[in-house]
């Protein structure tokens, strides 16, 4: 099904809105040479030109297509040189999707995490350990669009023969009742360069984590799940991670019975 048609009858809620989080280090390169100025620049700005630029955000002024998201905002929550050892909140972003459609979350997602990060990455060098995104209101799928995601998987077999170990972990109200099997799929559907096992307990330190810019309606209900969903990637690249997370909430939408809210989180474990 094409991701930007409703079927007839549906009803849908207004588009999602999605605040992503990263988690790890930025420190300072060798060559400050191709770094942004904080003081001249900010993220949001960066974020925004570079969403243009790849025809992700605002509208075509000259088609009129409506293309992938519409900026919300985006700081920098982490200073250059951050070395401790525990990895912090690096950045966040939240756009608003363009189509209401469920589908296109999850089909959006290996973008904006790319896009993201590659803004991010004008303020130092990023050396990630998780990814958290949040979804406000994201209606059921009425067909799954695991085979779209499928196709373009060869671009993780082309260069790197690796393996990186990660668990994704959730908020119980993503998970639900139907936990132990919605996710079956993935481990007898999905092939190399990508590997999903069975839910597991998840270590604490793994599990999501609440923020202050969080939306208040999930501040007021979060409950983290105590499971994880282990996953091995080829690569750990902002593009192999929204690809991992975008099949994840593809998986979640197409077992949901009514419009809810996910979080979901991946951390590097190896």
């Amino acid at each position: 099904m094409n991701a930007t048609t409703q079927p007839a009858g549906a009803i849908w809620p207004a588009a999602p809105t999605l605040f992503v989080e990263a988690f790890g280090h930025l420190r300072t390169p060798f060559d400050t040479s191709r770094l942004i100025d904080a003081e001249d620049e900010d993220l949001y700005s960066v974020f925004r030109t570079r969403s243009e630029l790849m025809s992700w955000y605002g509208a075509d002024r000259t088609t009129r297509r409506p293309l992938a998201w519409g900026m919300h905002e985006a700081e920098i929550t982490a200073n250059a040189d951050n070395s401790g050892p525990d990895a912090t909140r690096v950045a966040y972003v939240q756009v608003g999707m363009a189509s209401s459609h469920p589908a296109d979350v999850a089909l959006r997602l290996p973008a904006l995490i790319q896009c993201f990060h590659d803004a991010v990455d004008r303020f130092g060098d990023i050396e990630l350990s998780a990814i958290q995104v949040t979804v406000d209101s994201i209606a059921p799928s009425p067909s799954s669009c695991l085979s779209d995601l499928i196709s373009p998987t060869n671009w993780f077999n082309t260069v790197t023969k690796g393996q990186i170990d990660a668990i994704i972990t959730f908020d119980q109200g993503s998970l639900g009742d139907a936990e132990t099997r919605r996710f079956a799929r993935l481990q007898r559907g999905v092939n190399a360069p990508f590997a999903f096992g069975p839910l597991a307990k998840a270590p604490a330190e793994h599990c999501i984590a609440e923020s202050d810019e969080m939306f208040n309606s999930f501040r007021d209900s979060l409950q983290p799940a105590d499971v994880g969903l282990p996953v091995t990637l080829s690569e750990w690249t902002p593009s192999a991670i929204g690809w991992v997370l975008a099949v994840v909430v593809d998986c979640i939408c197409t077992h949901a019975v009514d419009s809810q809210e996910i979080i979901i989180r991946i951390t590097r474990i190896d």
